[in-house]
């Protein structure tokens, strides 16, 4: 279950990262029902989520964690171990949550501030022109420079989640020598 939780967390931190900018895309009404995590998500967090496990699958990772990392847990921790360090894995889970939203921030900064930019130019825009209908054309223009972002930024992103998955063993394997009592038997 600790297993499952924590790659949930890194998982959602890239369906996070598409909220965050969805909205700003004007993607926000086209939201879809995720099976996976049981929520509704826009478009772009259902795309970077297939993206994360895209290269989830493609290293192989699905196997590290179902053959070394469950047999570890087996081996090292126990439920009395959970309960007798539960101060301990409370402030785990705390930090890993919120390492979530960083890592989402962290995802999405570059679009959000991109898209933060064109909507305060077009704002200046219409204020210096107001005859010009800028709201038709400003649409169009967001929803290109956003999916050019994203092009562009795809390998940085595929970059990120291999980072996010290697921090997130470490951080297995350290709370498993702690549960456990200092080492993997």
């Amino acid at each position: 279950i600790i297993l499952g939780f924590y790659i949930q967390i890194i998982f959602a931190a890239f369906s996070t990262a598409g909220q965050f900018f969805a909205f700003q895309m004007g993607l926000s009404a086209s939201e879809v029902y995720d099976s996976l995590s049981q929520v509704e998500n826009p478009l772009m967090g259902q795309f970077f989520n297939f993206l994360a496990m895209i290269v989830f699958l493609q290293n192989h990772w699905f196997q590290t964690l179902f053959c070394d990392g469950l047999t570890a847990s087996f081996r090292s921790m126990n439920a009395f171990a959970i309960i007798n360090n539960s101060d301990f894995f409370a402030k785990f889970m705390m930090t890993s949550l919120s390492m979530l939203f960083k890592d989402a921030m962290i995802i999405a900064l570059p679009i959000m501030g991109s898209l933060f930019l064109i909507n305060v130019t077009m704002g200046i825009f219409t204020k210096a022109a107001p005859q010009m209908n800028l709201l038709s054309e400003g649409f169009p223009i967001l929803m290109l420079v956003s999916y050019f972002l994203i092009a562009v930024l795809v390998p940085h992103f595929c970059e990120f989640f291999q980072e996010s998955i290697y921090g997130g063993f470490r951080e297995i394997q350290s709370i498993m020598t702690k549960i456990s009592g200092g080492g993997i038997k």
